[in-house]
């Protein structure tokens, strides 16, 4: 690996950890990162060849913490969300709507053509919001409060329709109108996550209740559930996240074990349990399950999807909040100020780049080329950095 160029991003007093959180992206041949201060916020637009950039000062909220900003890529186009959105194309904002009076964005979906966001005002009101892209203005807006107190963080499309939690319901609107065209409410089922079609008649979602979460498999033409999977908790579970891969359903329970289930019959197959906590989304590389964990130390894991078996496990110090994958390799960045990169068939150690500086960002690859963020020394500050693989 060879460093090619250093960027300087400001500094200010608060910890660099939530200063640079912002994701990474790559347009044509500029980069584009936002950082945050104490009460503004900052758009980089950096030339990939030169490392050479500008930056534009952005409208920032100091209410809303680094990591509720997102940014996504559309055509030719960056949006940005810190507060407002922000549409930036040939390195200029060319337009921006505001949000934030609106309340705080806790979730983002994008289609075709639309942006989708779940608003929340507080705790117990909340709205889903559509945007178009092309416009960056407001095509539709529906309230989807619930009863009880309920931060909307799960947003999915499911077919060719919107699905999210509210009303005490889970909700399939229509994209292009903000209609509900259906509801979905289960006895002694307090809330639905994730719909995942199996056939035209059967879907698996996970759920959660006061003191258990998992999943279900539910006949949407007889109106009953086919099986069940639940583990009990010690408080309230708020959120149920799975995956399905080839016949298989994940399931990440609290954070801390991965469950395995048979699709078709809800049986067991194996359960991993994972240390620190699982911190990144889940990865399906050919017959590998890939995650970082984090908090204290961590690693980057890779199980046999089939077995559930550890196939091999790198230690990361401070733990593996970001990863990005590259061909054949995945690059994990530590603080002991390094860059490094593994093969995700058997975990060798391919290289490995030493820095002057803790990898505190996140990490993306693009074009054979690692972007992430690299926190001071006694000399420089905080910068963001390419470096070749």
């Amino acid at each position: 690996m060879e460093l090619k160029w250093e960027y300087a991003l400001p500094t200010d007093e608060r910890c660099p950890e939530y200063d640079y959180e912002s994701s990474i992206s790559a347009v044509g041949q500029y980069i584009y990162y936002v950082s945050t201060g104490v009460r503004c916020a900052f758009l980089h637009i950096i030339n990939k060849e030169t490392g050479s950039g500008h930056t534009i000062p952005l409208p920032y909220q100091n209410t809303l913490l680094p990591s509720k900003h997102f940014s996504l890529i559309w055509n030719d186009r960056c949006i940005f969300y810190t507060g407002d959105l922000f549409c930036i194309q040939n390195q200029e904002i060319t337009k921006k709507l505001s949000l934030f009076e609106k309340g705080e964005v806790v979730s983002h979906l994008q289609g075709e053509n639309r942006l989708f966001l779940t608003i929340m005002q507080n705790p117990q009101n909340a709205s889903l919001c559509c945007i178009d892209l092309e416009t960056l203005t407001v095509d539709w807006e529906i309230d989807i409060s619930n009863s009880k107190n309920y931060v909307p963080r799960s947003l999915m499309l499911f077919e060719n329709n919107v699905a999210c939690y509210g009303k005490d319901l889970l909700l399939y609107i229509d994209p292009e109108n903000g209609t509900i065209l259906d509801t979905l409410k289960l006895p002694r089922i307090d809330k639905l996550f994730c719909p995942i079609r199996l056939d035209a008649d059967t879907i698996l979602l996970g759920y959660t209740n006061w003191t258990n979460a998992g999943v279900l498999q539910y006949n949407l033409s007889t109106k009953q559930i086919i099986w069940r999977h639940k583990r009990k908790f010690e408080g309230p579970q708020g959120h149920c996240q799975i995956y399905k891969e080839d016949n298989r359903v994940f399931w990440v329970k609290n954070g801390t074990e991965l469950i395995c289930l048979n699709a078709e019959t809800g049986d067991e197959l194996y359960a991993f349990r994972t240390s620190p906590w699982l911190y990144t989304d889940l990865r399906f590389y050919q017959n590998l399950i890939v995650y970082g964990t984090a908090g204290a130390d961590g690693y980057f894991n890779a199980l046999n999807i089939e077995t559930g078996k550890l196939k091999w496990s790198a230690f990361l110090k401070d733990g593996c909040a970001y990863y990005d994958i590259h061909k054949d390799s995945v690059l994990v960045g530590d603080w002991t100020k390094t860059i490094k990169q593994f093969s995700i068939a058997d975990g060798n150690l391919l290289q490995t780049y030493s820095l002057d500086a803790e990898v505190v960002g996140r990490i993306l690859v693009s074009d054979g080329y690692i972007y992430t963020i690299a926190w001071g020394n006694e000399t420089k500050g905080v910068r963001l950095i390419q470096v070749k693989i």
